[in-house]
């Protein structure tokens, strides 16, 4: 080999440096906080093939077949090569755990009047609790890139009140003909969207750098510019807004709820609730569950969740491996607010202490980091293979039809 050879960079050295290049670009060297959606509409619009383009971008965004793949595929590569630089990621990761814009503007309207409608979710202060519902009544409250953004902005409201001292997440009242009148945590990821190509590759990067980590970490103060999780960075603990999140699950919690469970300081559970990570008939990666669910369940019990879409009743000796505390139809509200009260008997600073605590101990800024770098990218392979559409087809669309 020649030393020409040797001292040249190879074809990936020279990727990833456009890639981290593109970064330091667009935030002049982690000076400038954007989030990850902003980020991807400018690295698009400056072209250079590795988002695809501002034509790509628009085209993933309403599933045009011809250039998803490659759309997805580029954006997989260029977050996933940003996450994966400590530098940046975490320079990213802060960018994403800040106040959105629209929030601290509907801020004194949510302190005037305590409580906003977003539409497909609701924030509502309740005493010193702030109650996050997510409401899509007719699609048993699954998710989608809508209710990506809205729970962000719930959430956010909820940690900017200087009045809550406590966070609640619940399901709300679907109309669905099986389960009408009855609140239903939630059903997951919106399958029928998925299917059609209606949802974006970023709805999975933003709900895990959005609100599922704000509600495990917490968020920065708007005015705290450089502020980092107290954990990282001791002194910025007084720039930080955060509060224990409890969670009140009726009915099931399928998918995306049972992983948003995993974030969450306590879990009241109807005894009969059932609880699944269906991930292998989805023919995706659950969220973040491979970096959480062993916490709770060791390997053996999370391999057979997510690969062989094993359901556990909240009452079963697994089911309560995810719920504290069981009760009957109709007393989770009743319980949920016991628990907040009972969790604070020992004062704000102390809960919000142990939660650092625990938090530094169980999943350190740098471990979720290197696990989104992983995830930006496979998720992007998960949903450009053919076999994510033969899943939907026999999982989810044949079974729509013989129901």
């Amino acid at each position: 080999m020649s030393l020409s050879a040797i001292e040249s960079p190879s074809a990936g050295e020279a990727a990833l440096h456009r890639q981290l290049g593109i970064y330091d670009g667009l935030t002049d060297s982690c000076t400038v906080r954007l989030r990850v959606e902003e980020l991807i509409e400018r690295a698009a619009a400056a072209g250079g093939g590795l988002t695809g383009g501002a034509d790509g971008l628009a085209a993933e965004r309403i599933g045009a077949p011809a250039e998803d793949e490659a759309v997805e595929l580029a954006q997989g590569r260029l977050v996933g090569a940003w996450l994966a630089d400590r530098r940046i990621g975490t320079h990213l990761i802060g960018s994403m755990l800040r106040p959105k814009p629209e929030s601290i503007e509907l801020l004194p309207r949510y302190r005037r009047e305590g409580r906003l409608d977003l539409g497909v979710a609701s924030v509502e202060r309740e005493g010193n609790r702030g109650v996050v519902t997510l409401s899509r009544s007719r699609q048993l409250n699954a998710e989608n890139d809508e209710t990506t953004a809205a729970l962000e902005i719930a959430v956010d409201l909820v940690l900017l009140d200087p009045d809550a001292e406590v966070g609640v997440l619940r399901g709300g009242v679907v109309d669905h003909p099986r389960y009408r009148g009855r609140r239903v945590f939630s059903s997951g990821l919106d399958l029928s969207e998925l299917h059609r190509g209606q949802l974006s590759y970023l709805f999975f990067i933003v709900r895990e750098l959005g609100f599922v980590s704000k509600m495990l970490r917490g968020m920065a103060a708007p005015d705290a510019e450089d502020a980092v999780e107290p954990t990282i960075s001791p002194d910025a603990g007084g720039g930080w807004l955060e509060v224990p999140w409890l969670a009140g699950v009726e009915t099931f919690a399928i998918g995306g709820g049972a992983q948003l469970l995993l974030v969450m300081d306590r879990v009241v559970a109807e005894r009969d609730a059932v609880l699944a990570l269906p991930a292998s008939r989805e023919g995706i990666i659950p969220g973040a569950a491979a970096l959480r669910l062993p916490r709770f369940t060791l390997l053996s019990l999370a391999r057979r969740s997510i690969f062989f879409d094993e359901r556990w009743r909240a009452d079963s000796p697994a089911g309560r491996l995810l719920v504290d505390e069981l009760v009957e139809r109709g007393e989770v509200g009743d319980a949920i607010e016991a628990a907040a009260d009972r969790l604070l008997e020992v004062g704000e600073v102390s809960a919000t202490a142990n939660r650092r605590a625990l938090r530094a101990a169980q999943e350190p800024l740098d471990a979720f980091r290197t696990f989104m770098s992983t995830y930006a990218v496979e998720q992007a392979r998960c949903l450009t293979s053919e076999a994510l559409v033969r899943n939907l087809e026999r999982n989810w669309v044949g079974r729509r039809r013989s129901g």
